[in-house]
């Protein structure tokens, strides 16, 4: 057991070192046309985001992977959004944004994004630390439990000679 668990902490370990690089992101569509849902693995995070606000065609969907420029690693607030909730790396993000206007200065609608994102080191972590207690943790002697006599214990050979008289007896 301790052997599956380290190697799903490995597995996890070499995801969240490619995440430095390399974005990975699977995205469906939701509801309506107009939602999509994307799980990104990015910047040693897992992002959840649900975009709503665009027609997204179905080439959008499926499984993504490209590699990070430098400016995109160096920049942690992705969607330029303050920042709800973030404890311990853990992060909850909400925000809108204009897609900008027609040329009668009508609005063509607004962006509405939500991003939740959890630390790879927080999936790393649990199985690392389990997989070093089932291999290193030894369980203590386990002794077997020995028969107690009142008096004095019986003489083995003795019973033995008794039993094998006991059938020679018998015709």
């Amino acid at each position: 057991m301790g052997c599956i668990t380290l190697v799903i902490a490995c597995v996890l370990l070499v995801a969240g070192v490619r995440s430095i690089a390399i974005e990975d992101s699977w995205m469906i569509l939701g509801d309506g046309p107009a939602t999509m849902y994307s799980l990104i693995s990015k910047d040693q995070e897992i992002l959840w985001v649900r975009q709503d606000g665009i027609v997204f065609g179905r080439e959008s969907e499926g499984f993504h992977s490209r590699k990070l420029t430098s400016r995109e690693r160096d920049h942690k607030n992705y969607y330029d959004f303050e920042v709800g909730t973030n404890w311990l790396g853990f992060r909850y993000q909400r925000g809108e944004r204009d897609l900008g206007r027609h040329s009668q200065g009508e609005l063509l609608g607004t962006l509405s994004i939500v991003v939740r994102a959890i630390p790879y080191w927080s999936l790393v972590l649990p199985p690392a630390l389990l997989s070093a207690y089932l291999l290193l943790w030894k369980p203590g002697k386990q002794t077997k439990a020995i028969p107690t006599f009142v008096g004095e214990p019986p003489n083995l050979e003795e019973r033995i000679l008794k039993h094998r008289a006991g059938f020679s007896r018998n015709p």
